[in-house]
């Protein structure tokens, strides 16, 4: 994850952490009051999906709805003025 934020160290913060993880994604967020947030950690190989199907559901669902609903908790704007 990527988080994009105001912060005294620079422009953005590279996050290496299980995004299916809430408890992490809610820290994050706490932590870095992000603008942007983008998500690296998409599992894309359809045969690794196939043959995983655990680890794509954890990274692809659960992870991503981690993030949307962090997003929605700590009202990160998008498009100026429109919350997600």
């Amino acid at each position: 994850m990527l988080a994009w934020s105001n912060n005294p160290f620079g422009k953005f913060t590279f996050i290496k952490e299980d995004i299916a993880d809430k408890s992490v994604i809610t820290q994050t967020f706490e932590a870095y009051k992000p603008n942007i947030v983008i998500n690296f950690a998409d599992q894309a190989e359809v045969r690794y999906s196939i043959d995983n199907l655990d680890a794509y559901t954890q990274s692809n669902v659960i992870g991503f709805y981690n993030i949307l609903e962090s997003r929605r908790l700590f009202r990160v704007i998008v498009d100026g003025d429109n919350v997600i």
